[in-house]
């Protein structure tokens, strides 16, 4: 199953009927990525460049600087 985002809503694509599932969300809101996921992989040029918890996400706990730049973009707080 995929989720992307749109502009208001999630669009859920396929359903399932298994128990455990993988959803792969793809979203530039943060703040959802990080309470519909546990774990969260940060792409830039189609190539991931980080992997971290939803935890680390919400404590920006980042480990690149690309992604604590998204983060600080993602609350309105972005830095050149």
């Amino acid at each position: 199953m995929t989720l992307s985002e749109t502009k208001k809503s999630i669009n859920i694509s396929k359903s399932s009927a298994y128990t455990l599932l993988t959803y792969v969300l793809l979203s530039h809101v943060l703040r959802v990525v990080a309470h519909m996921c546990s774990r969260v992989a940060v792409m830039t040029q189609g190539k991931i460049i980080e992997e971290l918890s939803a935890d680390d996400l919400r404590n920006q706990s980042a480990k690149t600087e690309y992604t604590r730049q998204l983060i600080q973009a993602s609350r309105g707080k972005a830095t050149a």
